[in-house]
């Protein structure tokens, strides 16, 4: 008899945990905190998802969104091989070779309906087939795994599942030797792996929380943009925010414009008011005076500074697209800005991106889960990445 329901099931979340990969001392500490030994896993980069196959395969995103399985027909057999169980893990691209990238494992699932069957989907199959990874088991032949130590329900995973075809479990390894995961992480980095979830074996599963028994370490990558603009949103607003989001930009050296990159989340009111404070006097509205923010002007004309150029998409779109466009923008940002540093998890690509970065020698390109970490008051604007280094980023 089944006893959990998958389908509003809390995900449990890992803490990202800023670790200096040079320091040995930083992997000891982890150490510690898992009670002397812990497990790493790949970490993999494409959709969370959460399976059930009890009675029929049910699919959902990690929240709660229900998936077709039949837009999935290279799993369809391995589904079919499956016993009732439910678990969580990811949906990801199957390694296609030695250049086979984590960016690619996300690319590969980003291209695919997941909703709605179509003819191409067959197709996408071929070209870029999935595969999932479980990571963790909620439930076997009815009988609930979730209060079991993770070391335990591993072992179950393990015996469930193969350790290779289109549905396995997530490999991984235990050590209690710091120096041993500091080195599996050096080696991650150099394979271009995104990094690891390190997890205390000794913990049961706790759905909804964010606890130091699941750890990532990843790397990140960081970029200094120019200020652009500011976005405001109606919650932040009701809050005393003057501003939720800043656009960041880079600078062309072949055209001398300045491309937009990515649209970065303030992290708090007090950095937000520093931010608007700094800026004022060179601010001006993108619509007019007395409806300045975009859910008030979805019919208007939107203004920017000649300097920066936006991607075609936006304009030739409209509508929700004009909601990527700040309700300030800064005028003459090259004498008047200021740089910040960001990093974020990777650079991506794509038709449909509303960026202008690279937009001029090929696809679009913008950053993947953005986060604010200064303000570079010893960089001049002129000093900002160029997107001549994120193109070699990205070749690299």
């Amino acid at each position: 008899m089944s006893v959990i329901d998958i389908s509003t099931l809390a995900p449990k979340k890992p803490v990202d945990l800023h670790v200096d990969f040079s320091a040995l001392g930083d992997f000891e500490k982890i150490l510690t905190l898992h009670h002397g030994s812990t497990v790493a896993e790949h970490k993999y980069d494409g959709f969370g998802l959460k399976l059930a196959t009890d009675r029929d395969v049910q699919m959902y995103s990690l929240d709660n969104s229900a998936f077709n399985p039949a837009c999935f027909p290279e799993l369809t057999e391995a589904f079919a091989q499956l016993p009732s169980l439910k678990g969580i893990g990811e949906l990801v691209g199957k390694s296609s070779g030695a250049k086979f990238r984590h960016d690619d494992e996300f690319r590969a699932v980003q291209l695919r309906p997941k909703n709605t069957y179509s003819a191409r989907i067959e197709t996408l199959a071929q070209e870029y087939p999935l595969e999932i990874r479980l990571y963790d088991l909620f439930e076997i032949d009815g009988k609930s795994l979730i209060g079991l130590p993770l070391q335990e329900r591993l072992r179950i995973l393990q015996q469930t599942l193969p350790m290779d075809g289109a549905i396995s479990y997530a490999q991984g390894r235990m050590t209690s030797d710091a120096c041993e995961l500091q080195s599996w992480l050096h080696t991650a980095f150099e394979e271009g792996k995104e990094g690891f979830v390190v997890k205390d074996l000794t913990t049961p599963y706790v759905p909804g929380k964010r606890t130091k028994d699941w750890l990532k370490l990843k790397r990140q990558t960081t970029f200094d943009l120019l200020v652009l603009g500011l976005y405001q949103t109606p919650e932040r607003l009701q809050e005393g925010w003057p501003c939720a989001n800043l656009l960041g930009g880079v600078i062309n050296e072949n055209t001398g414009k300045i491309e937009t990159f990515g649209k970065i989340t303030i992290p708090s009111r007090e950095l937000a008011g520093q931010i608007y404070d700094r800026l004022d006097g060179v601010l001006a509205h993108t619509w007019s005076k007395k409806k300045p923010y975009y859910w008030q002007n979805d019919k208007g004309t939107a203004k920017h500074d000649p300097s920066v150029e936006y991607s075609p998409t936006m304009m030739e779109r409209g509508g929700e697209m004009m909601r990527k466009i700040p309700f300030l923008y800064v005028k003459n940002p090259l004498k008047t800005s200021f740089v910040v540093e960001t990093s974020c998890l990777n650079v991506s690509t794509g038709k449909d991106s509303w960026h202008s970065c690279g937009l001029r020698e090929g696809p679009a390109h913008t950053m993947r889960q953005p986060k604010f970490l200064r303000v570079r008051g010893d960089k001049t604007t002129r000093q900002a990445t160029t997107t001549q280094q994120v193109l070699g980023y990205t070749a690299g």
